[in-house]
């Protein structure tokens, strides 16, 4: 049996770009994290407030989901500066400080006022079925 170079060659190149498109698969869903630097009395350090903004785009259906799990840790995976459920079309009161909006864009989360430090991110979604989205990590 005689296999052309070809034919080599055209398996190689399918079997290395389907290589390549497992490898650099994307994140579920993506935000971005914004700091807002706050006035506060008597310190000389810049307090900011921290707003997780989740893109409307980048969710396949955002009215399918429930709640956003956000996290921030002194590293990946870690929450032990803040953890938070905010669960989404709820009428409960938040933590003062704490705050749901949407726009047509994006969902933002407010979760408070930080000093600055190296902060590790993670957000995790659930659905209204249950469906464990993420999480998805940022630094």
């Amino acid at each position: 049996m005689k296999i052309s170079l070809k034919v080599v060659l055209s398996l190689v190149f399918v079997l290395g770009l389907n290589f390549v498109l497992i490898a650099q698969e994307s994140d579920p869903f993506n935000y971005y994290v914004r700091y807002q630097p706050v006035n506060v009395q008597n310190t000389t350090d810049t307090v900011y407030q921290i707003d997780f903004c989740l893109l409307k785009e980048s969710l396949s259906n955002v009215n399918l989901i429930s709640e956003v799990d956000v996290s921030v840790g002194s590293y990946k995976g870690a929450h032990d500066i803040f953890s938070y459920v905010f669960i989404l079309d709820s009428e409960a009161t938040l933590p003062n400080g704490m705050s749901i909006s949407s726009n047509e864009s994006e969902i933002v989360l407010t979760i408070g006022e930080f000093l600055p430090q190296a902060f590790y991110f993670s957000v995790t979604l659930k659905t209204l079925d249950g469906t464990i989205i993420g999480p998805v990590f940022k630094k």
